[in-house]
């Protein structure tokens, strides 16, 4: 009997020097935190000399919407992307990247009625694509000239045949992803 409450007080000891340390811990992380001052810092940039392109992300997308006449938008600090509401429709861009330069926007696309949806698909697409400069795809959507990969039952890629691969501009295709009565597109490209 002796030795169990010998046990039993070896335990509480333990635990009380622990919560004893946590405390410790904690009170520290106070005083630091009340001398320090804490300043957010954005996400966005990493300071790297040896980047082969201008990594900012936010200055790179907000030019890529100015070009396309496009002055109103939100920045998504935490996820880097431009938040652009047009019409209806709710698009998420970015540009960037320090040894791809990546053009992506995603959106997402609403299926009520099965009958045309393909072909009101593709004529958003194609609308989207060729509004904010994705050239290559522009012409091919336009051309019909794409192959429609299919990568389960839920979602397909629409790929792209490189026309000059000295360009170093590497097409990732068009991932579509259903989803309930919503389709959700990603369209991307990069330098290399």
């Amino acid at each position: 009997m002796k030795n169990r409450i010998y046990i039993l007080m070896l335990l509480i000891s333990l635990v009380s020097c622990s919560k004893e340390k946590d405390a410790v811990v904690e009170n520290n992380a106070v005083k630091i935190d009340s001398i320090v001052p804490i300043k957010t810092i954005a996400p966005t940039v990493k300071a790297d000399d040896d980047c082969v392109f201008d990594n900012n992300p936010q200055e790179l997308t907000k030019e890529w919407l100015k070009d396309v006449g496009i002055k109103k938008f939100s920045w998504d600090q935490k996820n880097n992307k431009a938040i652009v509401i047009q019409n209806q429709d709710t698009l998420l861009l970015y540009k960037g990247g320090c040894n791809h330069l990546t053009s992506s926007l995603e959106f997402k696309f609403e299926n009520k009625n099965e009958a045309d949806f393909d072909s009101r698909l593709l004529q958003k697409i194609s609308e989207v694509v060729c509004k904010f400069q994705f050239e290559n795809y522009c012409t091919k959507i336009n051309n019909n000239q794409f192959e429609k990969i299919k990568s389960n039952d839920m979602s397909y890629l629409l790929d792209f045949e490189d026309d000059d691969p000295e360009d170093n501009l590497i097409y990732n295709g068009i991932e579509i992803k259903s989803q309930a009565n919503k389709v959700y597109i990603t369209i991307s490209e990069y330098y290399n």
